[in-house]
């Protein structure tokens, strides 16, 4: 570990230090991303399906004791939407990308959201249509850019995906959307079920 502050704080000096160091002996490659060890390894995948069961069971609980409803919005890692990226990380990672299935992930989280009845907002395929998709992400992580964000707002609205799911009937909040940067939450009295 680096003992000076600077040191320790600098993004660039340990993202570069990391390069290097697998450059050198590609043996180092710990940094593998997270996605890329859930889907090249089904045995973790099912645990962690598992443990996510299990958690979903605990938030139903907790949802019944506490009267509150749960909606939930799967974001696709930017592997899952642009076949390039994925292509190139798992050669990177020494993978066969043609035997791996980058949705499994999204899928499983579905099928768990399905059984136990929470509505769900998947936005891949919008996300996928959404244009130059190398653009929604930052490069060196799955976050988006604004323009992913604004992408994103975009499938909301334009696919209606909140319509689909009424939101009213599900919370004592309603999310509106004003605009793609702009999202009220506001309190709903509430309604006799």
């Amino acid at each position: 570990m680096n003992r000076h502050p600077l040191l320790r704080k600098s993004y660039l000096l340990q993202f570069s230090r990391q390069s290097l160091l697998t450059l050198l002996d590609p043996s180092r490659k710990t940094g593998m991303d997270f996605f890329f060890r859930l889907i090249g390894d089904r045995a973790l995948l099912e645990e962690y399906i598992r443990i996510y069961s299990k958690q979903m069971e605990r938030l139903e609980r907790l949802a019944r004791e506490k009267s509150f409803d749960t909606i939930f919005v799967v974001i696709p890692a930017k592997y899952q939407i642009d076949q390039a990226q994925f292509e190139a990380k798992t050669a990177y990672y020494g993978m066969d990308g043609t035997r791996i299935d980058p949705h499994m992930p999204t899928r499983a989280l579905v099928e768990i959201y399905e059984q136990f009845g929470v509505p769900v907002i998947d936005a891949s395929s919008c996300l996928q249509k959404s244009g130059s998709v190398a653009t929604l992400y930052y490069v060196q992580d799955s976050h988006f850019t604004s323009s992913g964000h604004r992408a994103f707002a975009r499938c909301l609205i334009d696919e209606d995906i909140l319509e689909r799911i009424d939101l009213t009937d599900k919370a004592e909040n309603v999310v509106r959307l004003i605009s793609p940067r702009t999202v009220l939450v506001s309190p709903q009295p509430s309604r006799a079920r």
